[in-house]
């Protein structure tokens, strides 16, 4: 979005602009300012500087103020910074940022100006000017919060010192800033945020009533078949064909060979076919003649024929219907 927006209209910055992240381009809802452009950064690269992003490199007080720090060589609070010493007040406790820089907290600076300044930085001012909010001029520490014998910059030292940052530095902080680091207070956001979300997750899945399973019972019971017949297909007729299915009724007792022509032969189990009244007889004559082979000589007489067959008979109707062969 373009910077020459009427002023009289309160637009948000895109956060993800400055940092090269924002996918929307055109379509985005934040303000894309120009003085934002990360491009800058590469416009700025012949003069060399950048705003220094090592932690640990003074006080937050001085970081926010760009003011030299000279904490880094100091103890506890009651060694401060030349800068807090003669400028801190009552109130001051001077520690070591050990997780922020100039660059990050110079950022801050630079985004909470916002468009109406164009994002920009103040002006470099005496040491001596108080804030928005102060009543007063900035006063030096009470000397019973420092330390006896303690040592660093005079007042009038600090008041003749040059401005920290590079000439046009503060006219587009954007082209000698790098992305920040995540401050402690966005962290603690973050984790509360996820904390609150995952609560409110663990709260609905507490709420929801137990899942609910159907059983669908089977809409049909599948039949059980007998294993295929021992007995041998029978002999094709000359009038109707190949035999193409063979069905037994369990009510009449008698089977039905249905034929190639679709004509339909119906039997008496006891009237089996002459291939499964041959195939049985030669199984029982063949165990007969291994049991006695000496008197097994001839072939059987008519009757032993008819005996023979009767008995497969019954063997093939009662292995069909699963009950116990009786001899006729």
């Amino acid at each position: 979005m373009s910077s020459s927006t009427t002023h009289n209209v309160k637009i948000n910055p895109c956060h993800d602009w400055p940092l090269g992240k924002c996918k929307h381009e055109q379509r985005c809802t934040g303000e894309h300012h120009e003085n934002l452009d990360p491009a800058l950064v590469e416009t700025n690269a012949y003069s060399g500087y950048m705003v220094p992003n090592e932690v640990g490199e003074g006080c937050v007080r001085c970081m926010q103020r760009m003011f030299p720090c000279d904490k880094k060589a100091r103890g506890t609070e009651n060694d401060p910074c030349s800068e807090c010493r003669w400028f801190g007040g009552a109130n001051c406790r001077c520690t070591l940022a050990t997780d922020t820089s100039y660059n990050d907290q110079i950022w801050a600076v630079m985004m909470a100006r916002g468009r109406d300044k164009n994002y920009t930085l103040p002006a470099d001012k005496s040491r001596e000017e108080g804030g928005k909010k102060a009543k007063s001029a900035p006063q030096p520490m009470p000397a019973n919060s420092v330390k006896a014998g303690w040592q660093g910059e005079t007042r009038e030292a600090l008041l003749n010192k040059a401005d920290m940052l590079p000439s046009g530095v503060r006219d587009c902080p954007r082209a000698y800033l790098g992305p920040p680091r995540m401050s402690a207070a966005a962290k603690k956001s973050l984790a509360w945020k996820e904390t609150g979300l995952k609560r409110e997750l663990e709260s609905a899945a507490e709420s929801m009533p137990p899942p609910t399973f159907y059983s669908r019972a089977p809409l049909y019971v599948l039949p059980t078949f007998p294993p295929p017949p021992e007995f041998e297909r029978p002999p094709a007729s000359s009038a109707h064909g190949k035999v193409m299915t063979t069905s037994y009724s369990w009510e009449t007792d008698e089977y039905t060979h249905t034929y190639e022509n679709g004509t339909g032969v119906t039997g008496r189990a006891t009237v089996a076919p002459t291939p499964n009244v041959r195939s049985s007889y030669d199984m029982l004559a063949r165990k007969k003649q291994r049991i006695e082979p000496g008197r097994q000589k001839s072939a059987p007489s008519s009757i032993e024929d008819d005996t023979a067959a009767n008995e497969a008979l019954f063997i093939l109707r009662e292995r069909s219907t699963g009950g116990m062969p009786k001899k006729p």
